[in-house]
């Protein structure tokens, strides 16, 4: 197998949040099977990681929203759960800490207003604005993003404005190369989610 083949799976490495809730949630179990893609990624960051940050934040929103809980709320009480689960190795950088998840949800949720906004309003005649709220730890860093959208009465979806809040946990050494790395994320999301498609 190749590193490209390898890298273009959709696979759950050790240092993924979604591996590191069984830590936080009882009764917890996850298993994957690993199908060939047949769809060539090219320069695609992290095939494996979008992937499952998308499947894994959209489940907790789907439980927090049968449990009837705000989805910061329900990510913030899992999170703080005592963890059973012990260190990966003796490397410190291999080990989920979830102050330092809950730090990067609280600040997003602070600068976005999420407590005040967070329900879905009428702005116009048959348009509703929203915030949504996800999160990721891989690669060491822990990540959350907040985003205000908007669907008309056509259902066309606009995503009106997005935070992002990144902790890596070392110096960064050029911080405008760190800012165009985030927002670039951003942009590259937003291209996934309104403007890609596969044409043959």
């Amino acid at each position: 197998m190749s590193i490209f083949q390898w890298w273009s799976r959709a696979a759950l490495f050790f240092n993924q949040f979604v591996n590191l809730m069984a830590g936080f949630v009882p009764s917890y179990a996850l298993q994957s099977s690993v199908m060939p893609l047949g769809v060539p990624t090219g320069a695609l960051r992290a095939p494996g990681d979008n992937a499952i940050c998308f499947v894994v934040q959209s489940f907790i929103d789907e439980l927090a929203g049968a449990a009837g809980v705000d989805p910061l709320r329900f990510r913030l009480a899992m999170l703080d759960a005592p963890s059973a689960r012990p260190p990966d190795s003796e490397d410190p950088l291999d080990r989920f800490d979830p102050k330092r998840m809950r730090g990067v949800y609280e600040a997003v949720a602070a600068r976005s207003g999420w407590g005040s906004r967070a329900t879905a309003k009428e702005t116009t005649p048959g348009s509703r604005t929203a915030l949504g709220l996800g999160g990721h730890f891989c690669h060491y860093g822990y990540s959350a993003v907040v985003a205000e959208v908007s669907v008309d009465a056509r259902n066309a979806v606009r995503v009106n404005k997005v935070w992002s809040v990144n902790d890596v946990g070392r110096p960064i050494i050029n911080p405008s190369a760190a800012i165009q790395q985030v927002q670039g994320s951003v942009i590259d999301g937003l291209s996934h989610l309104m403007n890609y498609e596969i044409t043959f």
